[in-house]
Parts: C-alpha cells; structure tokens; sequence
C-alpha cells in the first residue's frame, strides 16, 4: 500500500505544478478491426493465465478443487511460474492499453464497437477462475441480507460450505444496506453455487453496457464511448470478476447526465443511492455537483445528500454496519503516506466540488481513501473524471495496465521495485517532442 500511495501522489504533486508530460505515444495507422481483435486476444490470453494461476497455486487444500470457479488467493500461497504469469498480465495489459489509445484515434464503427463489446462479455461470463473471492462473498451476502452486518457463527450447509472455509470464521460486510437488499434478489435466481455467480456476473455484465449508455446520455464523444465498451479492465473486474463497484458507477454516470440537465434533485438522488451501495461513493459523487448554481444550493443539495445516506445506512444496517466499516480501518505505522494521499484526494475532490481545477492523475490517488486499495477501486476515478473528457480518456485507455499493474492476485516484488517507478518517471520525465517514427500518427 505504501507504493501505491507513494506514487501515485507524486504523480498528483507532479501535475499540480505543470511538470507532468502531455505527450502520449504514437500509434500506427491500422484498421480499427485490428485493435479490437488485440484487445480480445489479450483479454482471452488474461483469462487463461488467471485459470493457470488458480489452480496451480500451493500447498493448496482440498476442498479449494470443490469450488465451481477456483480463486487466485493472495494471502500466502505459492504460485507455480509467478514470475511469468505476472510478466505475461503486465504485458498484455500494456498492449490493450495502447490498443485502446490506438481506438479512441480512429474510432472504430459502431457495428465494430456492439461486436467487440459482445464478445469482451461473452467471455467475461464464461471466465473459469477468479482474481477475487468477491462474488463468493456475494453470495454470502444474498443468502445472509441485513443479516451478514452480524453473521452467525452457524457454517453454511453444502456447497456453501468453502465461504466458511475461506473467511475461516464469521466476517461481517462492508457494502451499505441497498446492497444487501440487491444481493438476495439477484442470487435468488440461481439455485445453485456457481449460478448464483453466474446471475451477478449477468447482472454486472446489464450494467456495464449501462454504462456506455450513461456516457452517451452525458454527450460524451463517440471515441470516449468506444473505450468505455472495448475496455478490457473494466470486463475483467467488473464482469468475470463481478465487483460491484460498478453498480455505484453507473449511478453515478446517470447522476451527472440529470444534473448536466438541471434536475439536481434527481441526479443528488442517485448519489444518495450510489452510497447506499457502498459509502465512498457518497464522497466520490461530490465533484458532479460542480455546476449546481448558486453555490448556497450546491452545499445545500451536498449536505442533504449525506444526511439521506447517514439516516439510511443506519436505519438499514443499524450499529453492525457501522461497527463494520470502522473495525476495518488499521493504524500500521507503514500506512502513513496512504493517508497523507487520503487527505490529498479529499482535497482535490472538494476543490473539484467548488469548480476548482480537476488533475487527471486525481484518478489514480483516489483510491486511498479506502482503507484497503484494491486494483479495482481505480474505477474511483471515473466519477471524477466525467466533467472532462479528456480525464476520462486518460482513466479509461490505462485502466487495463494500472489495475494488473497493482492487482494484488499477481503481485510481485519487481512490480513495486522495478515497474511501478519506471512508468511513474516516464510520465514525468517522457519528452513533449517525440522522435518521428515512420508509419505513424499522432493526434
């Protein structure tokens, strides 16, 4: 954590004070069909590592070969050819990266774009393993409701059995109350374990194509749409990973398209909603109020906004919600640049609330709000970066790099050591001129 915070604020310090380089790579001059078959091929590629990795991890435990998707665990096991696999994420994640870069210049046809996105879903859905045991702990949500704020020491029958055995006793969750009315809905649809995963990964995949239609509703441009629905980062965590995070996203996108459109109270609503989801979102939604005018009334749709998701987490999930979100907060003497670059991101989303300038690299620092970051709460940024286009650009074409980059499922050593400092200095320190490679293009 400490790397993350460390780096990604001094990308934010380097941009305040103008030092960060505008440039961006060139890309070749290729038909559109090309990027989009390297974007799926890599994504299949990931997929298949993300099996390998799963089931060759050790000293693995029987009932793990029980579940019906296996999970990459990155609390101490081994994984056979680590240093490959990582290598091989990282990698492709940089290629999709500079596909996606490479689509928002020459913007592929929407028949293209409906194609790519189909498949990107397609095999989102059909993911055999999991970076993330989060879809289990889903489950356990739906089957538990209002219920898993204080679960009961009383092990799951059958099948159910493997969520005891991973938490390895009662773990209480930390989604706000309008999730825990969601979770059962949706599982119910699924009498087994692995349909139960199933129908959140069908409902994550509804709202990722929600998504691209709240970007449209926002009259964001064409090109900007097309990176939203060929985004491999964003199929991979959000759909075969299935956090849902994007829930509070969309909410958030469809907040801005009615406040663009004067209807504040609808679009402080969904905002409202988006932190009965998950409360961070409440505080990540500040930024679209921006255009509110006077500022008297923007304060006043903020301060109300907070007090409907205080009284409704309470009144929904009581004490144990609450008892939840603190207990998971931690006071390690390593954690003290994460929450110096907890308070810079604060900042900067107040300063966004009160049209202040909006840094692109705000995207990445604000994820140390949590108290834990994760390689999918990068997604944090996008609220932020949906007053500007060009933010939003930049957040969406390196998602897919930044989130394998510090995916903790592939973590390694060098990553933090080696990678992570070498492409923080390249964005300081890369040239506003680049050499002319022959055959290419910039724009």
């Amino acid at each position: 954590m400490f790397f993350i915070a460390f780096f990604t604020l001094l990308l934010v310090v380097f941009e305040f004070f103008g030092l960060l380089s505008s440039r961006t790579p060139r890309t070749p001059k290729l038909p559109p069909a090309i990027w989009i078959a390297a974007v799926i091929a890599g994504y299949a590629v990931q997929l298949g590592v993300v099996y390998y990795a799963a089931h060759n991890q050790y000293p693995a435990d029987p009932w793990r070969f029980a579940m019906p998707l296996m999970v990459v665990d990155d609390r101490g096991l081994a994984t056979a050819n680590a240093d490959v696999l990582t290598g091989i994420m990282l990698a492709v994640a940089a290629l999709q990266s500079y596909a996606l870069l490479a689509i928002y210049r020459t913007v592929p046809s929407q028949r293209a774009i409906v194609a790519g996105c189909a498949v990107l879903l397609v095999l989102s859905l059909a993911a055999p393993a999991l970076m993330s045991f989060d879809l289990y702990g889903y489950v356990h949500n739906g089957l538990l409701g209002l219920a898993a704020y204080t679960p009961p020491g009383t092990p799951f029958p059958g099948e159910y059995h493997v969520i005891d055995l991973w938490f390895g006793h009662p773990t209480a969750t930390l989604y706000g109350p309008l999730w825990l009315v969601v979770a059962p809905i949706v599982t119910s649809l699924g009498p087994t374990l692995l349909t139960k995963i199933l129908a959140l990964r069908l409902l994550n995949a509804a709202l990722f194509v929600a998504l691209v239609a709240a970007l449209g509703a926002l009259g964001l441009p064409p090109r900007v749409r097309a990176i939203a629905a060929l985004n491999p980062g964003l199929a991979l965590q959000f759909v075969a990973n299935g956090h849902n995070d994007i829930i509070a996203i969309v909410l958030l996108a469809y907040a801005a398209a009615f406040i663009k459109r004067r209807a504040p109270l609808l679009g402080t609503g969904l905002i409202a909603v988006a932190g009965l989801v998950k409360l961070p979102y409440a505080v990540l939604g500040l930024p679209l109020l921006a255009t509110v005018r006077p500022l008297w009334m923007r304060l006043a749709w903020a301060i109300g906004m907070f007090a409907v998701v205080v009284a409704c987490s309470w009144f929904g999930g009581g004490i144990g919600y609450f008892n939840s979100l603190f207990g998971n907060v931690t006071a390690r003497p390593e954690d003290v640049v994460h929450r110096i670059a907890g308070v810079a991101a604060l900042v900067l989303i107040a300063l966004a609330f009160f049209g202040g300038r909006r840094l692109r690299t705000t995207g990445w620092v604000v994820p140390n709000l949590a108290a834990v970051v994760f390689a999918w709460y990068f997604a944090w940024g996008v609220p932020y970066a949906l007053a500007r286009r060009r933010i939003l650009a930049y957040v969406l074409v390196l998602f897919p790099f930044v989130t394998v980059l510090f995916e903790s499922s592939f973590e390694r050593s060098w990553e933090l050591l080696v990678v992570l400092p070498i492409v923080t200095m390249a964005a300081v320190f890369a040239p506003d001129k680049p050499v002319t490679l022959k055959g290419a293009v910039a724009t």
